[in-house]
């Protein structure tokens, strides 16, 4: 039955595609003309054993062709005919199943067992004729449909028995790898949407319930073939690097690092890695980690990659010695790696790479500052400007600059580590001036609809992509009449501009360009050669190798057990926590990270609730300003009579902002006591 679904889905995909071929609306080159051996049904044996939902066109004569092609479109709309063939009575009652929901009918069995089906729509009392039977032929290993009344005289109904949670769990599994937490509503709105069907929100839910254990355990069986997918990456390419640690054959990590992307980075790449580590979507959860180059455009260059439980110092450290050895250098001398001051992560870098140049990014950095003044315009201005100081003397002046605004702020900026993320400080041997981690970010993004699906498939997703990318951005450079990189060239256009006010001198050596002299050499030809065509064509010029298919995979006598399922507390989280700083469009400005003042002792970070700076007369006073916005509702006279007077508001108060009020009492009839307040300005 599957085999023949896929046959027919193909079919008509295919005559779409000529249909679309003749209107003009698609060109699928000259070699396809419209035409495929598939309009017609095979005569295989293999085939004719199962049969087709699809009733095969019979010649009739006597009655005319118009009665014959209104016999065909009966046929075909009933999906099924006398004679038909199935394997046995699973399959005919899941085609039972299958065209219960698609039409829209309730269809019981009334015969139910393993040598014979029988089903008949449910409004048979009411005068439809809707029936069909199948039992075992004699002398064929073939269940065969015997009996087939194909007219309904009833309607559609939007509630059918016969779509169980298994069935939407299975059928909508796809659905649920994308969103294992999708929404009930939103279950129920798809079914609707699509197949006119009303389900209950108890049905939605189990059926989620099951498509979550479907997906489980597609995650369990590929973390079984990690094994053989490490052998078939070998098997490639002995040059590629994978390495699976396992725990008492439990998955711990796994590492990957290509040799095409290996060779690449260190022909036409500058020495500059961006380290950031990501968390994966899935049931088991874990975090991708990835090293990041830049290429000559100023793009994203992927060097390796690994997948672990935690990130922590001891994981880090385990790739970057990986990554090392792949690189070649024991001491990272000539490297710059950037991070973004994760878990461990300047731990693992100092201990691995003592020689190399370590930055942090500064978004992260001012992240830490917000926290504690607050933000602000002005100090975010002045924060980037300190940090893309070109010379020590610039940055000496920017400090000083914060100190005019606020002496604490800037006194905490020099105790941040700022040689790690002020570009005044950084070194040339990078040929990068970059203050953030923006490439890793790009990374991430790139991954992103990757990160929620199994093992395998995401690290073939992001392979395949990346086999993909090497030869478009090879070709698209390779085909351009340039010298620089676009990037770069457009870079270099800004600094002709800025630099127009500048005059130059022949010193006797070199030859510049002078009011005296012509000009005879052009600033492209004094552009790092990281920049230049030819070294960004080596960086893309290594291919990646093609992979067999699972079933061609090397066999392995290794065994993976899959790790514990990641379980949270409460309703899993579907959006992201924005960081401090960020902007939502929320339409409300949040005030996270604001410092607050109190308005009894003025010092920040305290509020008038919990004051303990205030004076004891001065918070009693607090209190009586509080109590009088009680109703007089509130102030029975049972609850009321036991609290003294004088602490119950009566008097004159003066408030901070220099308001006053004085309050009374008075007496009713009942003698019940009112308070009775008038502000004095």
């Amino acid at each position: 039955m599957r085999r023949e679904k896929a046959y027919f889905e193909e079919l008509v995909m295919l005559k779409k595609l000529a249909e679309s071929k003749v209107e003009g609306g698609l060109n699928l080159g000259d070699d396809f003309d419209g035409y495929s051996d598939l309009d017609s049904p095979s005569e295989s044996e293999d085939e004719d054993d199962v049969g087709y939902l699809v009733a095969p066109q019979h010649h009739k004569r006597g009655r005319g062709k118009q009665k014959q092609n209104n016999t065909e479109t009966e046929e075909r709309e009933a999906t099924f005919y006398v004679g038909q063939q199935f394997e046995n009575p699973k399959t005919f009652r899941k085609a039972i199943i299958d065209y219960s929901i698609d039409k829209g009918r309730n269809i019981p069995f009334s015969k139910n067992d393993s040598t014979r089906v029988c089903a008949e729509c449910e409004h048979k009392d009411k005068g439809c004729k809707w029936r069909i039977w199948a039992s075992w032929e004699r002398g064929r290993r073939s269940f065969t449909v015997k009996t087939f009344v194909s007219e309904h005289t009833c309607g559609r109904t939007p509630i059918i028995k016969k779509m169980t949670s298994h069935w939407i769990a299975e059928h909508y599994q796809n659905l649920f790898k994308v969103n294992p937490y999708m929404r009930v509503q939103d279950i129920q709105e798809t079914i609707w949407l699509e197949k006119g069907i009303r389900v209950s929100k108890d049905k939605a839910a189990r059926a989620r319930r099951r498509g979550q254990a479907l997906i489980v355990g597609e995650y369990k069986e590929q973390y079984a073939l990690l094994p053989r997918y490490a052998a078939e990456i070998l098997r490639s390419n002995p040059g590629n690097t994978v390495k699976l640690k396992l725990d008492a054959n439990v998955f711990d990590r796994l590492y990957l690092c290509f040799e095409a992307l290996r060779k690449g980075f260190l022909a036409g790449c500058r020495p500059f890695i961006s380290l950031d580590g990501c968390f994966l979507k899935g049931p088991f959860g874990g975090q991708l980690l990835v090293a990041v180059g830049r290429d000559g455009n100023n793009q994203m260059f992927p060097l390796a990659w690994a997948v672990c439980e935690v990130e922590s110092t001891d994981t880090w450290s385990w790739f970057l010695e990986l990554l090392a050895t792949n690189l070649g250098t024991s001491e990272g001398a000539g490297y710059t790696f950037m991070s973004d001051q994760q878990k461990g992560l300047l731990a693992a870098v100092s201990n691995v790479f003592p020689q190399d140049e370590s930055r942090v990014c500064e978004r992260h950095v001012y992240c830490n500052f917000r926290g504690v003044f607050g933000g602000g315009l002005e100090y975010r201005k002045q924060f980037w400007t300190i940090a893309k100081s070109n010379t020590v003397n610039h940055f000496n002046e920017n400090i000083e600059v914060m100190r005019a605004i606020s002496h604490e702020a800037a006194e905490d900026l020099l105790k941040r580590n700022y040689k790690k993320w002020c570009r005044a400080f950084y070194t040339p041997l990078s040929c990068c001036d970059s203050v953030d981690n923006n490439m890793s970010e790009v990374f991430n993004a790139y991954i992103l609809s990757a990160r929620h699906k199994p093992i395998i498939t995401m690290l073939e997703d992001i392979r395949e992509g990346l086999v993909e990318r090497l030869h478009k951005k090879r070709d698209f450079i390779g085909k351009k009449e340039i010298m620089l990189c676009p990037r770069i060239q457009i870079q270099l256009e800004k600094h002709k501009i800025w630099a127009r006010g500048w005059n130059a001198y022949w010193d006797g050596g070199v030859l510049l360009w002078s009011k005296r002299r012509c000009n005879t050499d052009h600033p492209e030809q004094y552009v790092n050669a990281y920049f230049c065509k030819q070294t960004y064509i080596k960086a893309y010029e290594f291919l990646l190798e093609p992979l067999n298919g699972p079933h061609e995979w090397p066999t392995s006598d290794s065994i993976v057990v899959a790790p514990k399922v990641k379980k949270v507390n409460g309703r899993p989280k579907t959006k992201r926590r924005y960081g401090v700083g960020e902007v939502t469009a929320s339409g409300k400005l949040k005030r996270t990270g604001c410092a607050m003042k109190c308005s009894l002792c003025g010092v920040i970070g305290n509020n008038k609730r919990g004051c303990k700076n205030a004076p004891k007369q001065q918070q009693h006073s607090n209190n009586h300003a509080t109590a009088e916005q009680t109703t007089p509702q509130q102030q029975h006279p049972r609850t009321s009579s036991a609290i003294p007077m004088h602490n119950r508001g009566v008097g004159i108060y003066t408030y901070p902002n220099g308001y006053q009020r004085i309050a009374t009492v008075s007496h009713s009839i009942d003698s019940n006591s009112f308070l009775h307040v008038t502000l004095l300005y």
